[in-house]
């Protein structure tokens, strides 16, 4: 996730050829979503462990 979080904006202060501008500014807003998600996602499989019982 920090790749895709990091790309986008490195490659537009490195200045290469090609790096969109506005996946620069939405990839950390789109990374931040893909982490709410995940926690979520995680929170709901925690919640409902029950582990081995022994």
């Amino acid at each position: 996730m920090i790749g895709f979080i990091a790309y986008y904006p490195a490659s537009f202060f490195f200045g290469r050829k090609g790096s969109s501008t506005i996946l620069t500014y939405l990839s950390p807003v789109i990374g931040a979503c893909f982490f709410w998600i995940s926690c979520k996602v995680w929170e709901f499989f925690a919640e409902r462990y029950a582990g081995t019982g022994s």
